[in-house]
């Protein structure tokens, strides 16, 4: 929770006459001041999955505001969540865009959360991690041969 962040996105969307489901991405700078990079309107987007690893389905509120029920009872428990997009990690890892960070930087930091909600990667759901991998995997085969 982020009473800064919250104020800043109920500011903005209600400038903006925004209703339905939403966010607001934002950076913070040296200085810890937020800068909105983005925002999302009308959809989900793979950072709102964050909320929910967390313990806040905000889908199912919304669901709930909408048809005016409680769907069901409220995730007391809030978890330490970061958001991994997997390919990114990868590119980082190997130093594609810059400097390498070792692996053991990068292990040690996703340590220090409690759980890791990745883009691709999710136990309940193995097809989209299977795709990548199947996609590194042919694409290394044609590096190898040449092709």
């Amino acid at each position: 929770m982020n009473d800064e962040l919250e104020a800043l996105t109920a500011a903005v969307f209600r400038q903006t006459s925004f209703i339905g489901l939403g966010s607001l991405e934002v950076k913070y700078d040296h200085a810890g001041k937020p800068w909105i990079t983005e925002p999302t309107v009308g959809r989900p987007n793979l950072q709102s999955y964050s909320a929910f690893a967390q313990g806040e389905n905000i889908y199912a509120r919304a669901l709930e505001q909408a048809l005016g029920v409680t769907l069901r009872a409220r995730i007391s428990r809030r978890r330490n969540v970061v958001w991994v997009q997997e390919w990114y990690l990868l590119q980082i890892a190997a130093g594609r865009n810059g400097e390498p960070i070792p692996w053991r930087l990068i292990l040690r930091a996703l340590l220090t959360v409690r759980w890791i909600s990745g883009a691709y990667g999710a136990w309940w759901d193995p097809a989209p991690a299977a795709h990548l991998l199947k996609s590194l995997l042919a694409q290394a085969w044609r590096s190898v041969r040449g092709a």
